[in-house]
């Protein structure tokens, strides 16, 4: 009997000792099947493995991540810069110290690096590399874990860092409080748990200043079977304050959000929520502003095939005639199943009160034939009000814009309502009426 407990021993020992050579191979997979999945994730993006030394116990490898040049360079031609050329951006360049499992052998004294079992745990030292080739290593590390059964975890942890700035003979500091962000995903990149905090900036100079709040978000997204994500997202920024220059101070206040995108019997759900406390540019302020809204019943199919268009044309140097008649067909069976369109609130506060809007917009639940039968299916509302004395500070700012109102209000579109001015709209049959005026749709094109 002891005979047999002692080759057992002897046995599940060789396992152990044995296991971390062929793990090694399976994490090194693993991380550039990773590394491949990041261009389809993230277009744009350019993570690549520059080199990887796989010991027994533990390798070595160096990650470098870059934004794809040819995507700035169409960026700026679409901006219509006359320089059409790619500014050269710093690299981030990651050296990972990978510890094999199921047990780490070689992490027995590591700290940071849990014992429970896994496939794999790397940790990674980031530098940031400038465009002149200079090196500046981030207080901080990146640790990632990938686990046995397919779910990996990513921990982000940079510290405090403050630079100092020399600019045409000016001088002064750029500090940034680091990031702490939680990520869990799988090796097709296709689903991701994610919480994170981004720490305040500050960039002082003589004649400038800029400082920047704290963001926080946390959510999960998942790729669907059509192509585009789906998932939660909520977070807060801290705001911002801008200070120098020729045009005075501008700030914002704190911003919050809240958005989702469901899927259900091939239809489409997205609400969002979205508020900032307040705004200030050249002494003017306003807020809060505050935008809520949702919209259901978008085809699932034609949103993954539009949203792969559109990833696809961000990637060439323009949209022809052609391809945007490609898209039109989309658009229509985007709409075929009858979504609903709800703005629930769209308000924006003034010195002189808040306009506000809110709207609801049904489309017709069958793929229109002709765009007068489309129009005719529509079914929407949509209330307006704004204080009238803002529309008088208009007529010092912009004259025109004044006039305009001026001639809504003579129209009827637009009515005097103690001291808002109101417009009431709604559309039905291809009939529009405002504010009680009948004012049918033309529908020959």
């Amino acid at each position: 009997m002891k005979k047999i407990v002692i080759v057992i021993l002897v046995a599940v020992a060789l396992l152990l000792l044995l296991a971390p050579g062929a793990v090694g191979v399976m994490a090194e997979n693993h991380f550039r099947k990773i590394s491949a999945n990041a261009a389809s994730a993230a277009p744009g993006l350019r993570w690549s493995v520059q080199e990887y030394e796989r010991g027994w116990f533990s390798s070595t490898a160096r990650y470098r991540l870059q934004i794809d040049a040819a995507l700035l360079t169409k960026a700026l031609d679409d901006e219509g810069s006359e320089h059409g050329e790619a500014p050269v951006l710093p690299v981030l360049e990651s050296q990972a110290e990978i510890f094999h499992g199921p047990i780490f052998f070689a992490a027995w004294t590591r700290e940071g690096v849990s014992m429970a079992p896994a496939l794999a745990h790397s940790v990674d030292n980031v530098t940031l590399i400038g465009p002149d080739g200079e090196a500046a290593p981030a207080p901080g590390d990146i640790s990632t874990r990938l686990g046995l059964f397919g779910r990996h975890t990513n921990t982000v942890d940079i510290g405090k860092v403050t630079m100092p700035l020399d600019e045409d003979g000016q001088t002064g500091t750029a500090t940034w409080t680091g990031m702490k962000m939680d990520t869990r995903f799988t090796s097709s990149l296709d689903d991701l748990e994610f919480i994170g905090q981004i720490g305040s900036f500050e960039l002082n100079m003589p004649h400038f200043q800029l400082r920047t709040g704290e963001l926080l978000f946390d959510g999960n997204q998942r790729r669907t079977s059509y192509g585009f994500w789906a998932g939660r997202q909520n977070g807060s920024f801290g705001g911002m304050h801008i200070a120098g220059g020729d045009q005075g101070v501008m700030s914002m206040g704190k911003m919050t959000w809240d958005a989702t995108i469901s899927v259900a019997d091939e239809q489409v759900t997205e609400d969002v929520i979205l508020a900032i406390d307040r705004i200030e540019f050249a002494g003017w302020q306003g807020g809060p502003i505050r935008l809520s809204g949702n919209v259901s019943g978008l085809d699932a199919v034609a949103l993954g095939e539009i949203a792969q268009t559109m990833q696809d044309l961000a990637m060439q140097p323009g949209m022809d005639t052609a391809q945007m008649s490609a898209a039109l067909p989309l658009l229509s069976a985007l709409l075929a199943a009858g979504p609903e369109l709800t703005l629930r609130e769209l308000s924006f506060g003034t010195p002189d009160g808040a306009v506000s809007i809110t709207a609801r917009l049904s489309f017709p639940a069958t793929e229109p034939a002709a765009l007068g039968a489309f129009i005719l299916g529509l079914d929407g509302t949509v209330n307006l009000r704004m204080p009238e004395a803002l529309t008088n500070r208009l007529a010092v700012l912009n004259p025109n814009a004044h006039a305009q109102i001026q001639g809504l209000i003579s129209a009827g579109l637009l009515m005097r309502s103690d001291d808002y001015l109101v417009m009431d709209a709604a559309l039905k049959g291809g009939l529009l009426t405002v504010n009680g005026q009948p004012m049918p749709v033309p529908l020959a094109f």
